[in-house]
Parts: C-alpha cells; structure tokens; sequence
C-alpha cells in the first residue's frame, strides 16, 4: 500500500494534535502508541521491523536523507512533511 501524503501547514491540523499528546506518557498510554524523532531512532525502528502509522519530516530531511525516506515511504500507513 501507498502511504497518502499530507503537507501538515496548521498547528490545529488533527495530526498535529494527535502527536502532541503523545509527547506526554498518558497520552502514549492512551493512544497505544509511542512517538520516535530524529533519524537515528527512526532507522533503529526499521531495522527492529516496527510498523511505522505515521512518519513526518521536512523536504530537507528528505533531501539529506533519500535512502531513509525511500525506505519508510512503503511503510508507513500516512506521511507527511
């Protein structure tokens, strides 16, 4: 499956929200889910072969790293930058 691609321009946007919740321990209880950022942990996650939900990144974090993005792009159920 293709992840759909949303460009995230809000910080009301519903993803936003979402993700800003799991910044916080009973917000990741809650939603079952926990929140990776930065490149390393990302990479760390697909070589343990998590199922990524959501993966966000800016087009220069795409330009820096091709290899990455084009791996998680399968992936990922949704994507955005």
């Amino acid at each position: 499956m293709v992840a759909e691609l949303e460009i995230l321009t809000s910080r009301r946007n519903p993803l936003v929200k979402q993700l800003r919740l799991l910044h916080d321990r009973r917000g990741r209880r809650l939603a079952g889910q926990l929140l990776l950022e930065g490149t390393h942990l990302l990479d760390e996650a697909l070589r343990a072969g998590f199922s990524l939900d959501v993966v966000c990144y800016t087009p220069s974090w795409q330009i820096r790293h091709p290899q990455l993005a084009a791996a998680i792009a399968p992936l990922a159920q949704r994507w955005s930058r």
